[in-house]
């Protein structure tokens, strides 16, 4: 599997001249859940049909903090307490969302989690994205709250990962998150804007 793995890469960076951090765990995911030819296929498909997927693959920088501006606004408006603690030390989507988005969260939670997250993903979109990530910062905000200094913080953040949390308990934070209703609106420009560059 990790062959496998090594080799989907390979073949992505020679058709799209761009290899990033990050795209063997959506390859892992793939080939762990198909025959190899379909795991490929869908593992192009994945990253070129979305909008979302391939402006972080390719790096690019203005669609990128686009998607950044819409976390922060959403996370102001439905964790209004954790938004303060971040912007009191300073802490920027890109400290950590960079590698939850670009392994789409495979990194961040264990594996069973991670394969319900996709599901979701798979029916609702870049939305279930944003939607994740504000039930992920929700379940664990506590600890994060109590963070005392930037460096604590980050640190946090970025230990997610090794967290265990019950599957259950996190997928039912995650569904509990209501996105606003403009933020498909926004998805849908962003889109539009991102197929012009």
């Amino acid at each position: 599997r990790h062959r496998l793995c090594a080799s989907f890469v390979k073949k992505w960076r020679l058709a799209y001249v761009t290899q990033v951090q990050g795209m063997s765990h959506l390859a892992g995911v793939l080939i762990m859940n198909m025959e190899p030819y379909d795991a490929f296929s869908a593992f192009v498909n994945l990253i070129t049909g979305s909008h979302f997927l391939i402006s972080f693959y390719k790096l690019e920088k203005g669609p990128m903090d686009m998607y950044y501006r819409l976390y922060d606004l959403v996370l102001e408006e439905k964790l209004p307490k954790l938004n303060v603690h971040f912007q009191r030390f300073g802490i920027r989507p890109d400290y950590f969302l960079l590698d939850w988005f670009l392994t789409l969260f495979t990194r961040t939670t264990m594996l069973p989690v991670s394969f319900r997250i996709w599901d979701h993903l798979m029916f609702d979109g870049t939305s279930f994205v944003l939607q994740t990530t504000l039930g992920i910062l929700k379940f664990f905000q506590r600890q994060l709250l109590a963070t005392q200094n930037e460096e604590e913080c980050v640190h946090a953040v970025r230990c997610i990962a090794k967290a265990e949390p019950d599957e259950d308990e996190i997928m039912a934070c995650i569904l509990s998150v209501q996105m606003p209703p403009y933020v498909e609106t926004v998805l849908s420009k962003l889109a539009t804007q991102t197929k012009r560059l």
